[in-house]
């Protein structure tokens, strides 16, 4: 596609903010209930920039992230406070966005009270997979957050950047486990290995685990298994406007003569 075509495309997108929110359950399987719901974006139905990677990956060519951020934080927290879900709004926000707007923290702040929210009903995903580019001023506005109400959640844990330093470092009330790691981890013991110690880290570091991307039935008894409480994935609620979600009964794995498990 010709860049001034997808730029054009672009900016009509944010300035006519041609984009709608879905929300996925986020479960807490040992009550059965749904912990919360993280806000993913959609664009308008015929964009060509309706497919939320060609949507980001076209922000990040043309250095509009923070633009298209801030618009998709905004029409989240609108359709959440309309669906009338219980729980917990889980935000995206990529670590430079953060410090590009902080100054619209107090905006975000005031219209959650105006819709009946308040920041402690608002989880913020910091993926580690962006960079940090000034950690102190990173850490400050973190802190200012937190002080606020609002909860702090690590994304994408162990397909980036930071990692561990910034797990150290920011102190999240949740770590979210990358789909890479849940994704067969029933059938392989080095992905056993690295959730296993999550969890441990998680336990001593007074924080919660979520494990995202769980798909089958052997992944989800597996990381009931290791202690991880809460979990997302199709398997659980796939993101839809008005999202519904299902724990599944706990299922037997077949015995190992067969050769097959139930998610294969």
């Amino acid at each position: 596609m010709a860049p001034h075509l997808l730029q054009r495309s672009l900016d009509d997108l944010i300035s006519k903010e041609a984009i709608h929110t879905v929300l996925q359950p986020i479960v807490d399987l040992s009550r059965n209930r749904a912990l919360g719901y993280e806000a993913l974006t959609r664009g308008a139905p015929g964009h060509l920039l309706q497919r939320p990677d060609l949507m980001f990956q076209a922000a990040h060519q043309f250095d509009r992230i923070p633009d298209l951020e801030l618009l998709c934080i905004r029409t989240a927290v609108n359709h959440f406070s309309g669906c009338g879900k219980p729980g917990l709004l889980f935000l995206n926000v990529c670590p430079q966005s953060l410090l590009n707007y902080a100054e619209e923290i107090s905006g975000l702040t005031l219209r959650l009270q105006q819709l009946g929210m308040q920041p402690a009903d608002v989880v913020l995903e910091i993926s580690e997979r962006f960079p940090i580019e000034n950690t102190n001023q990173f850490l400050t506005l973190l802190g200012h957050l937190k002080e606020l109400g609002y909860h702090i959640a690590i994304d994408d844990l162990g397909s980036g950047y930071s990692g561990l330093k910034l797990w150290s470092e920011v102190r999240p009330d949740f770590v979210k486990i990358d789909r890479h790691f849940i994704d067969r981890i029933d059938q392989d013991p080095v992905k056993q290995a690295f959730v296993t110690s999550v969890v441990h880290l998680c336990e001593q570091l007074q924080c919660e685990v979520i494990a995202e991307g769980i798909e089958t039935m052997g992944e989800l008894n597996l990381i009931r298994s290791l202690g991880i409480h809460i979990g997302q994935g199709f398997l659980l609620g796939k993101p839809q406007p008005q999202p519904a979600f299902m724990v599944p009964l706990h299922q037997p794995e077949l015995p190992a003569s067969t050769g097959k498990g139930l998610d294969q």
